[in-house]
């Protein structure tokens, strides 16, 4: 037998999930790829911490742009994801999973992992999770760093933690 569904349930639609339906099961984890950007047709490493403050000590309107737009990637790439794979935003606290995939080992990986901050600014807008505090976030691990001169970007993995420890 079929369980019935409230007519005002979204399974997941909307704002990606944002009101939990009875009848979906809980949320799997989910991984996607934030790819890059291609500026003038160069392949453009990940913006670090040290990207943003130089660009927010040129002009604040210039370091401003800059956490926009790498938000607004990690937005799409999130977006995207969570459609495809039927996402639904978990009312539990998550673990996130970054590996870095950096064009060459030139950077710092402080300055690499500074990045985090438009990725998980993209994912609270694009309704994955409801807030980037630790009331919604029990974790982020950094796993790795790797050379990919091709397709630089992260790697996320968003996981929904069901039962934690005391």
């Amino acid at each position: 037998m079929r369980a019935l569904v409230p007519a005002n349930a979204r399974h997941g639609r909307g704002k990606l999930g944002a009101d939990i339906c009875p009848a979906c099961p809980p949320a799997r984890p989910l991984e996607f790829f934030i790819h890059a950007p291609k500026i003038g047709g160069v392949q453009k490493p990940w913006a670090s911490i040290n990207d943003w403050m130089h660009a927010m000590n040129v002009n604040r309107f210039k370091g401003n742009d800059l956490k926009k737009y790498y938000t607004g990637i990690a937005a799409e790439y999130a977006h995207e994801a969570a459609l495809q794979a039927g996402w639904k935003t978990p009312d539990v606290r998550v673990d996130l999973r970054i590996v870095w995939h950096e064009v060459n080992a030139r950077r710092d990986p402080d300055n690499i992992m500074g990045g985090i901050k438009f990725v998980l600014d993209g994912i609270v807008k694009a309704g994955l999770i409801h807030d980037d505090s630790q009331k919604h976030i029990r974790g982020i691990h950094h796993d790795d760093i790797v050379i990919d001169k091709q397709d630089p970007g992260a790697m996320v993995t968003i996981v929904p933690i069901y039962k934690e420890e005391q």
